[in-house]
């Protein structure tokens, strides 16, 4: 207890889902792939189940079938603009559409872990 400010932390963690939208570099995919997360998220917002929003319109292989479950994930494990947004949204808030370049996401967060000592 004694050294505890002096011993090695660990970054606080996000649980959290998301809806991936794909887009190719072409102009028009792009617009195209923008304008389905943009329709995606309206149905979010109106209420829509987002896990099963997310087994039936995300196109990440890995997360899909979860409802779009990534589990935990601490700081600076995912690309900037989707960790930056990730950590600054409150639990149980959907995100507006971030752009990657894997895509466009949709991201709610469920739950957060402060950081601790190790």
């Amino acid at each position: 207890e004694q050294s505890k400010a002096t011993l090695p932390k660990r970054e606080a963690q996000i649980g959290f889902k998301q809806i991936v939208v794909a887009a190719r570099p072409h102009p028009d995919e792009k617009r195209r792939a923008r304008a389905k997360a943009e329709s995606l998220l309206v149905e979010v917002s109106k209420g829509g189940d987002f896990e099963q929003i997310a087994k039936r319109e995300s196109m990440d292989p890995g997360s899909k079938e979860l409802g779009g479950d990534l589990g935990w994930n601490r700081r600076g494990k995912m690309v900037k603009e989707f960790d930056e947004m990730m950590f600054a949204l409150p639990v149980g808030r959907v995100s507006p559409i971030v752009e990657t370049a894997f895509g466009y996401h949709i991201i709610r967060v469920d739950r957060a872990q402060p950081a601790e000592v190790k």
